[in-house]
């Protein structure tokens, strides 16, 4: 299937938009289990922040080379 690179660069951009939320909804989820004195909803939390980072890297690379 020949996708152009604008189409590429805007499903990139939208799923790095996607990943940065996950980001930010997780570390609120971790605030909160830290309030609330929740353990498990914390490490769920951590991971997700986690998974969101390396997610967040490998867009942010794949840009990069379609941008160059």
């Amino acid at each position: 299937m020949d996708i152009s690179i604008e189409r590429h660069l805007s499903i990139l951009r939208s799923k790095l938009a996607t990943w940065q939320n996950t980001y930010i909804d997780a570390k609120y989820d971790a605030e909160i289990a830290q309030d609330i004195g929740n353990d498990q909803l914390a490490e769920q939390a951590m991971a997700r922040m986690k998974q969101a980072l390396s997610a967040i890297a490998w867009i942010e690379k794949k840009l990069t080379e379609f941008e160059t």
